[in-house]
């Protein structure tokens, strides 16, 4: 998708750019700005900002934040301070509203918003839930399945990857794609598949092909002499599935225990959990949540047969 610099709307009495529609990945301009550095004897292997020897300085009356490293580099940015000093000017206009260049760039914390609105607006605005519609409650959920794994699945049958086991029984269906294989794998929460696959051949562990979970890798295989399968992941990571065998060929059981499939989560979703069943007087009562968490969603238990 082209980008343009809509430079008619704000750069028309500019005697340097002119009232014109631009490419923002011109080439061409692109080559003229390397040029700029080439010429100032810039290295073009210069690794970027690198220093221990950093201070960092506030400038009240312009709300600049910046630091100073290697005597005469520096890097300017907004923080809490910043923030709040440019939100009280805000106010002070009774401005109405305020953005922030680029959003997408804050963490899964969102501390910059936190840092801009206050941990309290932000918990209280924006993390309710919103006023989304049904079908953009759909398209979120497919969004956040890459690291939830709510949309994953296990193929009916166990195959050994041959061409004649190449229909969707066997593989991923269309729209999925294989994320790993498994010699006896969880179906849905407890529930494994009855049938455990003969030697050499395995089930595919299937997700969206447009919400794949990222680096996905088994952990938790016995080491040394240990026997049996310890499954962990990492605090940065969500479980995907787990395997009661050591390997998806079937060529050692755990005996005790299972494997565990470990991918890319993310941290605002890895810091909620699911309680405990919970049975409601009245569907308009909202479930206890531990103390320190707030309660956002439910789900119940169904198994894919």
């Amino acid at each position: 998708m082209m980008s343009y610099d809509l430079h008619g709307m704000w750069d028309q009495g500019n005697k340097y750019t002119g009232s014109y529609l631009r490419g923002h990945t011109n080439l061409t301009e692109i080559d003229i700005g390397m040029d700029l550095l080439w010429r100032n004897n810039i290295d073009p292997q210069e690794s970027g900002y690198s220093s221990s020897d950093v201070q960092t300085y506030y400038d009240p009356v312009s709300t600049v934040k910046y630091n100073v490293y290697n005597g005469n580099q520096w890097i300017s940015y907004d923080d809490a301070q910043s923030w709040q000093d440019k939100m009280r000017y805000l106010t002070g206009k009774c401005i109405s509203g305020v953005m922030i260049w680029a959003l997408d760039q804050d963490d899964g914390m969102h501390r910059v918003l936190a840092a801009l609105l206050g941990e309290d607006a932000l918990a209280g605005s924006l993390m309710e839930g919103g006023d989304l519609s049904t079908k953009q409650k759909g398209e979120l959920t497919d969004q956040l399945a890459a690291y939830t794994g709510q949309t994953r699945y296990v193929s009916e049958f166990c195959t050994d990857g041959t061409s004649h086991q190449n229909d969707a029984d066997y593989v991923c269906a269309t729209g999925f794609s294989s994320v790993a294989t498994a010699h006896a794998p969880q179906q849905k929460l407890g529930y494994w598949i009855g049938d455990v696959c003969d030697t050499g051949k395995y089930r595919h562990i299937c997700c969206p092909t447009d919400a794949m979970p990222k680096n996905c890798e088994w952990t938790g295989a016995p080491v040394r002499s240990e026997v049996g399968c310890s499954s962990k992941c990492g605090s940065d990571q969500f479980q995907l599935n787990v395997d009661l065998y050591v390997d998806a060929s079937r060529e050692e059981p755990c005996y005790q225990g299972d494997r565990a499939l470990c991918c890319d989560g993310a941290q605002a979703i890895n810091q909620c959990t699911w309680t405990s069943c919970q049975k409601l007087a009245s569907t308009q009562d909202k479930p206890s949540c531990p103390g320190g968490s707030t309660y956002m969603t439910t789900r119940s238990r169904r198994r894919r047969w």
